[in-house]
């Protein structure tokens, strides 16, 4: 290919290699989804015509906004396909230019289309395949980026970005022998430990981590991971933190050990770690946050209730406390028997911060509760998607279902 689409496949994977432990959890429970097909086949059937009126809509932006025609200078691509002038390389270099634009804006539904594109002019095209696969990741598109990633690696089994994002999916999904064979031939970093500490692979994870500490990583997790590994054996609490928390450096040990306890339902002592993560900086958003939630379980949800809204007196109204914190106000309504109350909630903060996903996991089963069959079918057929083995989602989506078809009292 020529030099410039080496370019910018090299600046391409540069922006896009780095993982994103953050989406790891969600990834993990996509990927578990094998039962109940009839479900997935009506929430796929639903999905996909969503994704066809989409993809439609993102060509005719791509082929008539001003903007994109500046951008593309010469090349042009039409409502009927891709029509750009210049050879294969040409196109494809351009291409990947344009897809790292869209991510670096964070538009990564458009960035895939793209890369997409792509591909399909060079299936050789390596950083095309990486580029779609990053992109569908970010999205929580975990099968559909490790086709892509696959596709990428049977051209170029030595591929970094490639082989990264293969690591992350495989770590989702449970798999950290197979996260471990693709890390090791990216970086000797404390993502690769983490997933030989979980294969019981003590001696190597011992070596990455003395590494880490000659090179001057030796913060708390860099610490407590190699004393695990010296003693031989993992507690819980850490293989927790490991499976589930973000590993880039600065992790703060303390409040992972918090929030481990908090999930892992040892709500007492979840309750004495947030506080004492809040004495030592009362203006912890994170920590009251945390905190809230263990005194809803405990049952104190007046006092959660204050906790929130402490948090919202004083962070940025697009943080992502906010939406943590307004979360824990509808939880705490729902508590309290007013369905309505935590319904508008929910609503508020779907429209406020769309972004957010604890809406679209609370109000299906909240409109649910109130009789709202319509409203509360579509929201659990994207969680049957997403969820098919659950079965809560599952009971709910049947009910939905029924309610959606019985006949009305005053149409029967």
């Amino acid at each position: 290919m020529a030099s410039s689409a080496g370019d910018d496949a090299a600046r391409l994977d540069r922006l896009l290699a780095d993982p994103d432990p953050a989406l790891l959890v969600s990834l993990a429970r996509q990927d578990r989804r094998r039962t109940r097909l009839r479900y997935r086949r009506v929430a796929c059937w639903t999905g996909s015509i969503v994704l066809a009126g989409w993809l439609a809509a993102a060509g005719g932006r791509m082929a008539d906004s001003p903007r994109s025609r500046e951008d593309r200078g010469q090349a042009n691509v039409s409502t009927t396909g891709l029509a750009l002038r210049g050879t294969t390389d040409e196109r494809v270099s351009w291409l990947l230019a344009r897809g790292g634009q869209l991510t670096a804006r964070g538009r990564g539904r458009e960035a895939a289309t793209v890369y997409q594109l792509a591909s399909d002019l060079e299936p050789e095209a390596v950083a095309a395949w990486n580029g779609l696969g990053w992109s569908l990741y970010r999205q929580g598109h975990a099968e559909a980026a490790k086709d892509a990633f696959e596709r990428g690696f049977e051209r170029d089994r030595t591929h970094r970005g490639v082989r990264r994002g293969l690591g992350n999916l495989a770590f989702a999904a449970g798999d950290y022998a197979t996260a471990a064979g693709h890390w090791r031939h990216v970086a000797r970093d404390r993502h690769l430990a983490a997933a030989l500490l979980l294969t019981e692979r003590y001696r190597e994870a011992s070596a990455v981590l003395d590494a880490l500490r000659v090179d001057g990583v030796a913060d708390e997790l860099v610490l407590a991971m190699a004393d695990a590994a010296s003693r031989r054996t993992l507690d819980e609490d850490l293989a927790w933190i490991l499976r589930h928390r973000d590993l880039r450096a600065g992790a703060d040990l303390r409040r992972a050990r918090a929030w481990s306890a908090y999930y892992r339902q040892r709500n007492a002592e979840a309750e004495r770690a947030f506080s004492a993560l809040l004495t030592s900086d009362p203006r912890d958003a994170d920590a009251a946050i945390g905190l809230g939630f263990a005194l809803i379980e405990l049952g104190r949800v007046g006092e959660a209730r204050q906790r929130f809204d402490a948090v919202l007196r004083t962070v940025a109204d697009h943080a992502p406390e906010q939406a943590a914190a307004r979360n824990g106000l509808a939880i705490c309504a729902r508590a309290e028997g007013r369905l309505d109350e935590a319904i508008a909630g929910w609503e508020r903060l779907q429209q406020k911060i769309p972004a957010a996903r604890s809406p679209g996991q609370h109000l299906p089963f909240a409109y649910l509760v109130r009789g709202d069959h319509d409203q509360a079918l579509p929201g659990l057929l994207r969680l049957a998607a997403h969820h098919p083995d659950d079965r809560r989602v599952l009971a709910g989506l049947e009910q939905a279902l029924a309610g959606v078809v019985r006949p009305r009292p005053d149409d029967a």
